[in-house]
């Protein structure tokens, strides 16, 4: 109650962090040269204290709201403001601004006790009383150790609605409704959401189908959309295990040129699919083995695992394990020929995910039946002059100027 006193008084409010839900420093009156387990904030109390919180939230939300609890000088606050005479222990005043009023009230007593106060029709802004306010009234009942603060006219409350990512609520900000309102607020998730819930101050409530109907209103409420993303229902398909020559591993170059190859082998192939629908997308696939030296495999059995990569795995996490033997036999005939692997084609996913570079064709210096760069061109019998040589002659000198070149 001291706190609102404080926040509900004219000028610039003060008050200790952790006030709010009753911060001790177990009597330590001087605390600047104790240490951090008297000086620090106990959370566990704001949990233990959260209704005491969400008053002092309600409190400071009026303040905010409302400029007659912000005044600013001392005439406006000398001509709005009326002191509001009461019994022991009680404090009471009136703020009014031409048609709006207000009563606030703190009652320090350890019992309920009625006051008086300007006739007038009200509803309870802050606090619970046990007065029936539907009618005018020039009193009031102010619960024991309890703040109320009373707002002339018929009530008006806020409902503030907000909705995450993934879809939306309808309507969405912030409106106002009369007492006794049922407004209704609808939801709808966005393509590949769903609705995970909906909170109302903070408790999740139930839905008749997507609409949530608030019952006769009598207080400001909260409403909160929350989706989720449709999990994927992945699905991986592998041989579990390969065998293969580890001489046929070797001569691929450089260690993606062997995942890929060992992807081959495996013939890593799978699809995903989203919740309800139909439609199957292609696998984007890594390989992970443990303890193999990829600059000189050796012989012996290694785990492996195949998995989504990072992009399918922010949805859901899809691996399978996978047994590879190297043996130190020989190579079959073109065993190790390889070096791109094949794209599945059940379904048609690119294998081995984006990291893959395909290797350089290899250069060689060894060239069989190579021919000159300029060839000579051979001028054809038919075209030679006639110099009554036989035909064979003639081709014995074309052939022998020829090699003289």
């Amino acid at each position: 109650m001291a706190t609102s006193m404080v926040l509900l008084s004219q000028g610039v409010p003060f008050i200790h962090a952790g006030q709010e839900f009753f911060r001790t420093k177990d009597k330590d009156e001087n605390s600047y040269q104790s240490s951090d387990a008297i000086n620090k904030l106990d959370w566990e109390r704001y949990a233990e204290n959260i209704d005491s919180v969400q008053d002092i939230e309600a409190v400071m939300q009026l303040r905010n709201s409302e400029p007659l609890f912000r005044l600013t000088n001392y005439a406006d606050i000398n001509q709005k403001m009326k002191i509001i005479k009461q019994d022991e222990n009680v404090v009471a005043y009136e703020l009014k601004d031409g048609d709006t009023s207000y009563v606030v009230a703190f009652n320090a007593n350890k019992a309920e006790k009625e006051i008086a106060i300007p006739a007038n029709k009200y509803w309870a802004r802050i606090g619970e009383t046990t007065t029936n306010l539907t009618a005018e009234t020039s009193t009031v009942k102010v619960g024991a150790l309890s703040t109320i603060v009373l707002k002339n006219g018929t009530a008006t409350f806020e409902i503030e609605a907000s909705a995450g990512v993934g879809g939306t609520i309808t309507p969405n900000g912030k409106q106002t409704y009369a007492a006794g309102e049922k407004p209704s607020y609808t939801v709808k998730a966005d393509t590949g959401y769903r609705l995970q819930q909906v909170l109302v101050d903070g408790k999740a409530v139930t839905l008749s189908g997507n609409m949530y109907r608030f019952e006769s209103l009598a207080a400001s409420h909260k409403v909160e959309a929350i989706f989720e993303v449709i999990p994927r229902e992945n699905k991986l398909e592998s041989l579990d295990k390969i065998t293969l020559p580890v001489a046929e591993l070797m001569v691929q170059p450089g260690q993606s040129a062997k995942e890929f190859y060992l992807l081959q082998k495996l013939a890593a192939r799978g699809y995903y699919q989203m919740e309800g629908e139909t439609e199957q997308h292609d696998l984007d696939i890594t390989l992970a083995v443990t303890n193999l030296d990829w600059e000189a495999p050796k012989a012996g059995t290694y785990e492996g695992t195949v998995q989504l990569t990072s992009e399918m795995r922010s949805r859901a996490v899809t691996t399978k394990s996978v047994q590879i033997t190297l043996t130190a036999a020989a190579p079959a005939p073109g065993g190790g020929e390889v070096t791109k692997p094949v794209k599945p084609t059940t379904p048609s996913g690119p294998v081995g995910g984006n990291t893959t570079t395909v290797p350089p064709k290899k250069e060689t210096n060894i060239s069989v039946n190579k021919t000159d760069e300029n060839p000579v061109k051979v001028t054809p019998t038919e075209a030679l002059p006639a110099t009554g040589d036989s035909n064979s002659s003639l081709l014995f000198f074309a052939w022998s100027n020829l090699y003289q070149r």
